[in-house]
């Protein structure tokens, strides 16, 4: 039973794998054979792809306020460049997320201070939800990706301080002055 720990159980019908392993493990196979199809799937565009997702996400419902941060400048370069490595590509997590987050929350948590933009990919297949990381002005994003990803590694969850901000940033000067000086105090 050693190469049903190479098959992913939850997708095969159990009875059908079953004879499927008593067939190779009774032809003297030690591990079924399987050559992956290919896939048009580049990763790298794929994670640029995330990011600019969620740049766009921010930009809607924040407007120009964190697109003059200098750390923006290298999201942007990096959109127009995608074959150059400027903006750290692994900046999102794949769920479980919960779907009453979908939006654009603050990490509020002391040191990880920036922006976890929650949004929801539906495919054919399947729907996940990303959250991505994008600084929150002057803060060094890659520490930020670094510790989020070590507790989400170590700790299998993503448990984090967030705050949503639901006032009119796109029209509304007061909110847009209220959102500057928090952002200037997390520098």
């Amino acid at each position: 039973m050693e190469c049903i720990k190479l098959i992913y159980q939850k997708n095969n019908n159990p009875a059908t794998l079953e004879e499927y392993i008593k067939l190779i493990n009774g032809k003297g196979i030690k591990k079924p054979y399987w050559r992956p199809t290919p896939t048009r799937v580049d990763p790298k565009k794929l994670q640029i792809a995330i990011i600019k997702n969620a740049y766009i996400l921010m930009f809607e419902r924040f407007g120009y306020a964190f697109l003059f941060d200098k750390e923006y400048d290298r999201i942007r370069e990096q959109l127009l460049n995608p074959e150059s490595d400027i903006y750290p590509l692994k900046c999102w997590f794949q769920g479980p997320f919960p779907e009453e987050r979908i939006g654009v929350p603050f990490i509020t948590e002391k040191n990880l201070e920036s922006i976890f933009v929650l949004f929801k990919l539906t495919t054919k297949l399947r729907k996940r939800i990303f959250g991505v990381v994008l600084p929150l002005s002057g803060a060094k994003i890659e520490k930020t990706i670094l510790e989020l990803n070590n507790r989400f590694v170590d700790q299998q969850q993503f448990a984090v301080n967030m705050m949503s901000f639901t006032d009119d940033y796109l029209t509304n000067l007061e909110s847009v002055n209220l959102l500057l000086k928090y952002m200037e105090k997390q520098k």
